[in-house]
């Protein structure tokens, strides 16, 4: 015949699937041995009712000194002074402690050590393509390849990728083209397209024009840096014209 569960259960909810104890007062996720989950409710749950303390405290033969004390009138001050500072900071250290260390067993399962982290061919270009695409679509200064924080993000997640500035440049133009394609492609097959030219400019207010096809979805077909020249009716005007006959439309 099974034993029947602990009192102390009554101020729990089960976690099955895990095996573990949730407080009704305050929600913490624990593991569920009754020992523990006294301590939990008697020293550690800030929202304990203090019946329920005085009666965890009264249980074990430490507590059972600041019991006396709660119910000789002690209150919230008087009960946090008679916790033993030591058994206290005890519990909170072995806490911290296999917080970090499942932290980090996370990061190692998250950053793979330099020697295991072979790319193939295919992956290196894989990554390449995926840092040049988010430089591109963010609109950033190539430069940004340079910084040392960013090479040590790169270095750490993939360490065989090279990275210059010279060969960013080269995989952005080799994408930008590869996009041009895509979208002559697909006018080919349209039976009507919207194209627009926008006026914007860059971090270091840099002024350029770009040039959209919505086909329907909208791709930049090509960028423009207008430097000293003002973005003035006439000249957008002009090089719409020239957009529309360099697509073939």
């Amino acid at each position: 015949m099974p034993r029947p569960p602990d009192s102390v259960w009554a101020h729990f909810r089960r976690d099955d699937t895990q095996r573990r104890a949730i407080c009704k007062f305050c929600h913490h996720n624990m593991v569920g041995l009754v020992n523990r989950m006294r301590v939990h409710l008697g020293k550690r749950c800030p929202d304990c009712p203090p019946s329920v303390r005085l009666e965890m405290l009264s249980m074990d033969s430490d507590g059972a000194k600041k019991a006396a004390v709660m119910a000789n009138g002690g209150g919230g001050a008087t009960f946090l002074a008679s916790l033993d500072p030591t058994s206290s900071y005890k519990l909170h250290s072995s806490s911290t402690m296999m917080n970090d260390s499942a932290k980090s067993k996370k990061r190692k399962g998250v950053f793979p050590e330099h020697g295991n982290s072979v790319l193939s061919p295919l992956d290196k270009q894989d990554v390449q393509s995926l840092v040049a695409r988010a430089i591109f679509g963010a609109g950033l200064a190539v430069s940004v390849i340079e910084d040392p924080s960013f090479a040590r993000l790169i270095k750490r997640v993939a360490p065989s990728i090279p990275l210059s500035t010279s060969l960013t440049l080269t995989q952005l133009d080799a994408e930008f083209h590869d996009l041009q394609a895509q979208v002559l492609s697909d006018l080919n097959d349209m039976a009507s397209v919207c194209v627009g030219i926008e006026s914007w400019s860059f971090l270091h207010n840099r002024s350029v024009l770009s040039c959209m096809v919505y086909t329907p979805q909208p791709a930049m077909f090509c960028l423009d840096a207008t430097r000293e020249y003002a973005h003035t009716t006439t000249t957008l005007f002009q090089r719409m014209e020239s957009f529309v006959l360099s697509i073939g439309l």
